[in-house]
C-alpha cells in the first residue's frame, strides 16, 4: 500500500510546486506589468505638463505689417511662415488706414496672448501704429521689432493715411530695436535714429538696405530672425 501512495504522492507535490512556480510567476510578470503600466503613465503625465509648460513660456510673436500688407515675398510673411508662435495682425483696410482702427485690432490680438510673452515685429507705417498703440493701451510686453519706420511727417510721405500724426515719442515700456537702412526713401537715417532714441530702443543700422522690403531684397531674412532673438 505504501509503495502504491507514493507515486500518488508524488504527483501531487509535483503539482503543488507547479502551481507555486505559475502562481510566482503570475505575481512576478504582474508586478512588471504594472511597474511598466505606471512608468508609461508617468512618462505620458510628464511630456503632457513639460508641453504645458513650453507652451505658457513661449513666446508669442505679432507681425504688424505696414501700408498695404506685407506680401508673399516679404521677410514678415517668411517669419510668419518659420514657426507656429508668429501670429500676424490683420486690418480691415490695408491701403487708406486709420490709426484708431488699427491700433484697436492690435489690442484685441495683443491681449488675447499673456502679454508677458507677446513680441511685437513691425515695419514701415506698422512701427507708428505700435507707437501709438503703446501711447494709448499702455501695454505691458516682452518687447517690440520695429523695422524701417516711416517718416509720416516727411514731405514725400503722401499716402491716405488717417490719425496717424504726430508720431508718439514717448518711451516705450518695453525693450526695443529699431532697425533702419542708410538709403530708405521713407526714413532717413537721422529720423530713424531720432525715433529709436525717444523710444528707448536699440539702434541697428543695416547700411544700404533700402526700406528693408521684399523690393530691397529682404524675403527670407536670417538676420532678421537673428536680431529678433535678442528680444526672447
Amino acid at each position: 500500500m505504501s509503495k502504491s501512495r507514493k507515486p500518488l504522492q508524488y504527483c501531487k507535490g509535483f503539482f503543488i510546486y507547479q502551481g507555486v512556480r505559475v502562481v510566482a510567476s503570475f505575481c512576478f510578470w504582474r508586478h512588471i506589468f504594472f511597474n511598466k503600466l505606471q512608468l508609461y503613465i508617468f512618462v505620458i503625465i510628464v511630456g503632457f505638463l513639460k508641453n504645458q509648460f513650453t507652451l505658457l513660456s513661449m513666446t508669442n510673436y505679432l507681425i504688424v505689417p505696414g501700408l498695404g500688407n506685407s506680401g508673399p515675398e516679404h521677410w514678415q510673411t517668411y517669419f510668419q511662415n518659420s514657426a507656429p508662435n508668429f501670429f500676424r495682425i490683420e486690418q480691415t483696410d490695408w491701403d487708406t488706414p486709420t490709426c484708431e482702427d488699427w491700433i484697436k485690432n492690435m489690442d484685441a490680438m495683443a491681449t488675447s496672448f499673456d502679454l508677458s510673452s507677446v513680441v511685437l515685429i513691425g515695419h514701415s507705417l506698422g512701427c507708428s501704429t505700435i507707437a501709438h498703440w503703446t501711447a494709448k493701451y499702455k501695454r505691458n510686453i516682452k518687447g517690440a521689432m520695429l523695422v524701417a519706420p516711416s517718416d509720416l511727417e516727411a514731405t514725400n510721405y503722401t499716402f491716405p493715411t488717417k490719425g496717424f500724426l504726430p508720431i508718439p515719442l514717448d518711451k516705450l515700456n518695453f525693450n526695443s530695436i529699431v532697425v533702419a537702412s542708410s538709403n530708405d526713401i521713407w526714413v532717413s537715417l537721422e529720423r530713424a535714429k531720432f525715433f529709436a532714441e525717444n523710444w528707448g530702443s536699440e539702434f541697428i543700422n543695416m547700411g544700404d538696405a533700402g526700406h528693408i522690403n521684399a523690393s530691397s531684397g529682404h524675403t527670407n531674412w536670417e538676420e532678421g530672425l537673428t536680431i529678433l532673438k535678442k528680444l526672447g
